[in-house]
């Protein structure tokens, strides 16, 4: 258990960690929050600007409630040949 303020960030297309992973996860960390980018993958989620301003604003410690954050949906190209 740990009642350090913790900033949780996931993709709803990310593998490891799901965001059901990150909930888990917060049985043990009373003052969490938790950002989920939907159509985000594990590393496409710090470019987008609104989640660079969520970090900044809990790390300026502003209270954050847990949101969610939609990007677009990715676009599959097929593989050229």
């Amino acid at each position: 258990m740990s009642d350090t303020p913790a900033l949780l960030v996931s993709g709803t297309l990310d593998a490891n960690p799901p965001p059901a992973q990150a909930e888990a996860h917060r049985r043990g960390l009373t003052r969490s929050t938790h950002l989920v980018v939907a159509n985000a993958g594990h590393e496409s989620t710090l470019p987008v600007l609104e989640v660079q301003q969520a970090i900044v604003d809990f790390l300026s410690g502003r209270d954050l409630a847990d949101a969610t954050i939609t990007v677009r949906v990715p676009r599959i190209r097929p593989p050229s040949r």
